[in-house]
């Protein structure tokens, strides 16, 4: 994704966050055109960029949580009810680990998976 794609989906996001029944249209140069009636709903600049930088500091727990529960959900398979308890005790672990792993790391460039049985 390009920078101005990125910056302009990471504004939409940021707008969407602070005023989420707001009516407005997003142009491609970042400008935005309200269709607020009561302009005391419309965020200043200043409280669009907080926003931003809020959500930006988000981002890596949330890929990282993402890419968790993707390698969960992977392993699911293992809490079957035909699923043999040695095996469920031989994985237990594994998901446990990525359970935690939250507590541990805080972004993707980071985090160090848990091998698998």
């Amino acid at each position: 994704m390009s920078n101005r794609v990125e910056n302009f989906h990471k504004r939409a996001l940021t707008l969407k966050r602070l005023r989420p029944n707001s009516q407005y249209t997003l142009f491609e140069d970042g400008s935005i055109q309200w269709d607020e009636v009561n302009t005391e709903a419309v965020p200043t600049e200043e409280e669009i960029e907080a926003e931003k930088l809020k959500l930006e500091a988000e981002m890596p727990m949330k890929a990282l949580r993402h890419e968790r529960d993707k390698k969960l959900k992977e392993s699911d398979w293992v809490s079957g009810e035909d699923v043999p308890q040695s095996i469920k005790d031989a994985w237990f672990p594994y998901r446990q680990a990525l359970r935690d792993i939250t507590n541990t790391y805080t972004s993707l460039d980071d985090v160090v998976w848990p091998s698998k049985p």
